[in-house]
């Protein structure tokens, strides 16, 4: 217990230098809505909200568990997003930063065939691992997830989640209406990368389950505006 209790204050120091570079590259965005001295003032605003957020991290597992980045990286945006409320911005509005913000850091990150790894059978191996480890539901704060082989047609791969760790963790917080923000974020990651990315349903939206599916050299659509995607259930 002592271990799961001092895990991410032992990882604050680097936790804390990861969100200030995430905040250099915030900035670029920042600057699309607001004038420099405001987006200084709202990444000051935002690093005193990540510092707040980060005792409320459930514990599922530290560095043996490849997830646990997902929950760290989903509170530095629910930071910003909640300084942008704050500020008065409408949730659209708000939508649309934060995919812009995905959609920047994703094309400054993503390298010529990155998105070839996650074909992989080494990520594969990874992936299929998680989700069987998930099924035993060791921590409450998990995701569980099922690995789904491709159809040989129309999808390579994918995984149905029937429990997200950001679902969790932003109902508890009392952050859910920001979680489908996050997850539209994955279509803007799938077009910088080049690789197909297909969703149908969310948790977020209501659905029972999230439904990946991936498609190597396959085709993305922009996932803002968001009203035409399938997934897309809920009007902001």
């Amino acid at each position: 217990m002592s271990t799961e209790r001092d895990y991410y204050i032992k990882e604050i120091p680097a936790m804390m230098e990861q969100f200030d570079e995430y905040c250099r590259m915030a900035k670029d965005v920042l600057v699309r809505y607001f004038d420099d001295s405001k987006a200084d003032e709202l990444i000051v605003k935002t690093r005193k909200e990540y510092e707040k957020l980060i005792p409320h991290l459930p514990f599922i597992g530290g560095a043996e568990n490849v997830m646990t980045s997902f929950l760290t990286n989903s509170i530095t945006v629910l930071a910003i997003l909640r300084v942008l409320e704050e500020e008065g911005l409408e949730l659209r509005e708000i939508g649309k930063l934060s995919y812009d913000l995905v959609e920047h850091e994703s094309t400054i990150e993503t390298q010529e065939g990155a998105g070839d790894q996650i074909f992989q059978e080494g990520y594969l191996s990874i992936l299929k691992h998680v989700a069987k480890e998930s099924q035993l539901r060791r921590y409450p704060g998990d995701w569980v997830l099922e690995f789904v082989e491709g159809d040989g047609k129309t999808f390579d791969y994918g995984y149905n989640v029937t429990e997200c760790g950001i679902f969790k963790l932003f109902n508890k917080l009392g952050a859910e209406h920001f979680v489908s923000f996050i997850c539209l974020g994955d279509y803007a990651t799938a077009r910088a990368a080049g690789y197909g990315f297909k969703r149908t349903q969310t948790l977020s939206n209501g659905a029972p389950m999230c439904d990946f599916r991936f498609t190597e050299g396959g085709d993305t659509p922009r996932g803002w505006p968001p009203d035409t995607l399938e997934e897309y259930k809920k009007k902001y």
